[in-house]
């Protein structure tokens, strides 16, 4: 058996023994899965409860982007700046203030750390999973820790 057939079933055992403790006339359904940006749980949930939308976890987040901004940005003082625009991102509730924000941000980046700019790209294409704006009426801390 390999890794990522392990990586899966594990998970999945754990939803289902879940599933298995509610009772039999529970009609569990989720509308969000908030998990890290691994996706062997949301896939494991899924496949045990039922299609949800992806909410990522802000510590996963902040952690991923803490990291990355280490990679690829060498300047302490630039980290500093970085990450507190990215903050700021993240938890604007404005949705059209985010929008802008976030062109602006991306084209600052791109002058400035083309590498993490380009890095970046993989989380704009998901802010619905991530940006505070996007998680409005989820009803749902947007922390798993």
């Amino acid at each position: 058996m390999g890794s990522d057939v392990l990586t899966e079933v594990t998970p999945r055992s754990s939803c289902a023994a879940i599933n298995a403790r509610l009772p039999d006339d529970a009609a569990f359904t989720s509308s969000h899965v908030m998990t890290d940006d691994a996706g062997q749980y949301y896939n494991a949930w899924t496949a045990v409860f039922g299609p949800a939308a992806t909410l990522l976890c802000v510590w996963h987040v902040d952690r991923a982007w803490h990291r990355a901004i280490k990679a690829h940005i060498p300047d302490p003082d630039e980290q500093v700046e970085v990450y507190h625009m990215l903050r700021c991102l993240l938890q604007e509730v404005n949705e059209h203030d985010f929008v802008h924000c976030l062109q602006s941000f991306v084209q600052h980046m791109e002058s400035m750390a083309a590498t993490f700019a380009t890095h970046f790209q993989s989380y704009c294409q998901r802010t619905n999973e991530w940006a505070y704006c996007y998680c409005k009426g989820t009803q749902i801390n947007t922390n798993m820790y």
